[in-house]
């Protein structure tokens, strides 16, 4: 099975798509339709799905608005709550740890580690941490609506990091040769397609593993 076809198939059967319909989608893709076709027909097929599973049960209405406020009330909390927190954090290793490189190691090696943009570390380790505790206690709320939960929590905070690397990537595009430009996009683009996905499938993953919020 290709690379796309699978994942189109898994992106369905996580939404409860007729296993008939799935199997009639990846049938007509190996006949000759395109991947782009498969993709639109996945989009299409798992709205179908969502749309039919709130129209029998109007509690997803509910949990969907309230994951969603919860995914934009998180850079308050953030700003407000956690962010000294994060400061702490990183006082404690990063300027000593970065004069520490500057002395010690080879040019080649330090040109590397500032590519890699170590100021950002502890704030995007932080988030992350943030959002994967979020999740859990999100799915462990709403056990039954566990998927749910995991998408519009994706979706909500994704959505909300994509302006941020459309600028990052204007930057680039301005000076595509300037290295800080470069490792910018590279890092953040990283920190929004990777570390942010990861951190809130592997909390939601954790929650459905562990006791309900409500279990005895």
């Amino acid at each position: 099975m290709r690379r796309h076809e699978a994942w189109a198939v898994v992106v369905m059967e996580r939404f409860g798509v007729d296993e008939s319909l799935i199997g009639d989608l990846v049938e007509q893709h190996r006949a000759g339709r395109s991947a782009l076709w498969l993709s639109r027909q996945t989009v299409i097929a798992v709205a179908a799905g969502v749309a039919s599973t709130v129209s029998s049960d109007p509690t997803i209405v509910g949990v969907a608005a309230v994951v969603g406020a919860a995914a934009f009330a998180l850079p308050y909390m953030w700003m407000h709550f956690l962010w000294h927190y994060a400061v702490m954090l990183d006082t404690t290793w990063y300027p000593r740890s970065m004069n520490w490189l500057a002395r010690t190691s080879p040019p080649a090696l330090w040109q590397v580690v500032v590519l890699l943009q170590p100021w950002a570390w502890t704030y995007m380790a932080g988030w992350c941490a943030m959002l994967g505790a979020v999740t859990w206690c999100l799915v462990r709320l709403w056990p039954t609506y566990g998927h749910l939960v995991v998408a519009v929590f994706l979706f909500a905070n994704v959505s909300q990091s994509l302006p941020s690397l459309g600028r990052s990537f204007l930057d680039w595009s301005h000076e595509p040769a300037n290295p800080m430009w470069i490792s910018q996009l590279v890092s953040y683009a990283f920190f929004v397609v990777v570390a942010i996905p990861m951190s809130i499938y592997v909390g939601g993953r954790t929650g459905h593993h562990t006791k309900s919020l409500f279990d005895a």
